[in-house]
């Protein structure tokens, strides 16, 4: 009697194209009726049915893992799904960004031909533009351009040499034109595929875009179910958003105001460099014609009394998030349900704005874990700007090889930053600012270089990897410097910068850090409760002692210099 037990087949799912064709090869050698078949002939009719088998189910796994991969936020890799789960989530992905700079306009008034007078008013109107006309795109071959974005009036007290500060922020000035009849189902306006300024922070008073609906201005919001959540009684809104094709729309909500089909449109847009938008102090140099308005006189000033210059570099300037952008701010966003809730909700928020480079918080658990009623519900908040001075955090008036000592934060600035966190504020909370203590270490190295590599070369290189392994986007408050990081760090030719792959520190033979050297001079042992500390009491210069160095929760470390020695 024939065996009727059924035969047990393994599961070739999940296998790539080899594994699949030797199983199955495996398989009919096991069958009689098979078992002297020449499988791996070339050419033979069996061959080429395990091969195509074993082709479509590598295939299928691929596809299969594709997938699964791509449900959750944390392992996806695709665009388009990191994007549409980060929205999910409830953050909305950011496309490309301008640079920001602040604007020095000089009118000479002294001139007679200026026509100025005492009490004159004088009007910069929105949307002017300034040229960099030493810069130019890298891509385009355009020039480098910003605007102003948002009226300036300023009276003139004398018929000197008048000086006024204006906010702009990079890209080509773009009007565009619809009507409410070319608004899609979904309330929605996609706009040309090009790389206009998404805003990185749309509450800081400094606008990229601007909509009018018949003649009426509407507001731009992040949520539209802020606005339902009777916070605010505007219904003249819509959001700009960038969707996961990288396209811009504009969208109106049926609980808002919606234009009707008549109804003229007209928006206002940057066309963003991104990253090339970024430029040095000074380069902002020419004004568009008819660019300062004496509103008194009802006339504009010849732009030959008009000098403009920008005092600091630019900042903020970027391309669109990038998927590992897109997740941590969206894992963010997913835990704190947009409340900051903990510290890492935060750093994360107060990071996300383009005037803050680093930010930290600390409380009552970080500074006494049994706890301390002084310190019940307080947040403090310290935070490294991008730009010091007036408008951020004010500095010693005259600062020596880069040594910047923070004095106060401007009054204006915390104002910006309190109005930031409110709508993610916690009622039973409040924050504090505390200035940064910044703590400045200079470096000793001694370099053994190969025969073959220029000294000098290789010298520069180090220099440089380590100048940018300190670089404030890379080091963080309450941060460790090791000596055996450090050396990890510049003996790894796999660390690269965006812009320098430090090829000649491949020249190195041997790097030996020397010394690490306080110049605030307030090293203390650890244990003593005091910051920075070292991990190990300090001993004589050139120790070589393998130590940590902690700082306290609002230390952040700079560079101060390094000292380089030649070893043979």
């Amino acid at each position: 009697m024939a065996n009727t037990t059924p035969t047990l087949i393994p599961n070739y799912l999940d296998m790539d194209f080899a594994t699949t064709k030797a199983n199955l090869t495996e398989l009919l050698a096991q069958n009689p009726v098979f078992a002297n078949y020449r499988v791996n002939a070339e050419g033979n009719n069996i061959t080429i049915l395990i091969e195509l088998i074993a082709y479509l189910n590598q295939l299928t796994t691929y596809y299969a893992n594709m997938i699964a991969k791509n449900q959750f936020l944390s392992t996806a890799d695709l665009y388009e799904t990191v994007h549409m789960l980060a929205k999910h989530s409830g953050y909305n992905p950011q496309g490309y960004r301008s640079s920001n700079v602040v604007v020095n306009v000089t009118i000479d008034g002294a001139a007679s031909a200026a026509n100025l007078n005492e009490g004159d008013v004088l009007n910069i109107p929105a949307w002017k533009r300034m040229y960099c006309t030493e810069l130019s795109h890298p891509l385009t071959g355009d020039v480098i351009q910003f605007a102003n974005m948002m009226d300036q009036n300023v009276v003139v007290a004398s018929t000197g040499t008048l000086t006024t500060s204006i906010s702009a922020r990079e890209g080509v000035v773009t009007a565009l034109t619809y009507h409410g009849s070319d608004i899609e189902s979904d309330y929605r306006i996609y706009l040309p595929l090009e790389t206009y300024d998404y805003g990185d922070d749309i509450e800081n008073g400094v606008p990229c875009i601007s909509l009018y609906v018949a003649g009426k201005p509407f507001s731009r919001i992040t949520d539209f179910y802020d606005n339902l959540s009777g916070l605010t009684d505007n219904n003249d809104v819509f959001m700009l958003n960038f969707d996961k094709y990288q396209r811009y729309y504009l969208e109106f909500s049926a609980a808002r105001s919606v234009p009707k089909n008549q109804d003229e449109i007209l928006v206002g847009l940057l066309k963003s460099s991104g990253t090339y938008g970024n430029i040095p102090s000074a380069a902002v140099n020419k004004p568009e014609s008819q660019f300062v308005y004496n509103v008194t006189t009802s006339e504009w000033i010849d732009n030959s009394y008009i000098t403009i210059t920008n005092p600091d570099y630019s900042y903020g300037g970027a391309g669109m998030e990038s998927i590992n952008e897109i997740k941590n701010s969206a894992i963010g966003t997913y835990h704190s349900q947009y409340r900051n809730v903990n510290r890492e909700d935060y750093i994360t928020h107060l990071e996300s704005r383009a005037d803050v480079i680093k930010a930290t918080v600390w409380g009552e658990q970080d500074i006494s874990v049994s706890g301390s009623t002084a310190e019940y519900n307080k947040i403090h908040i310290s935070l490294i700007p991008s730009l010091w001075g007036n408008s951020t955090i004010t500095v010693s008036a005259a600062p020596i090889d880069g040594v910047i000592i923070p004095l106060d934060y401007s009054h204006s600035w915390k104002q910006q930053i309190m109005t930031y966190l409110e709508p993610r504020k916690i009622i039973t909370t409040y924050e504090e600012f505390e200035l940064p203590d910044l703590v400045y270490v200079s470096f000793i190295i001694g370099l053994k270089v190969r025969i073959n590599y220029d000294y000098s070369a290789v010298e520069a290189a180090v220099q440089e990897k380590l100048i940018y392994y300190m670089d404030s986007t890379n080091r963080n408050f309450h941060d460790i410097i090791s000596y055996t990081d450090i050396t990890d760090y510049i003996m790894d030719f796999s660390q690269e910068s965006e812009t320098n792959d430090f090829a000649n520190v491949k020249g190195l033979q041997v790097f030996t850090l020397r010394d690490i050297i306080c110049d605030n001079n307030t090293f203390k042992e650890y244990g003593l409760g005091q910051y920075p500390q070292y991990m190990a009491l300090p001993e004589e210069d050139y120790d070589n002692r393998i130590r940590r160095i902690q700082l306290a929760y609002n230390q952040f470390p700079m560079l101060n210099r390094i000292w380089t020695i030649r070893e043979y």
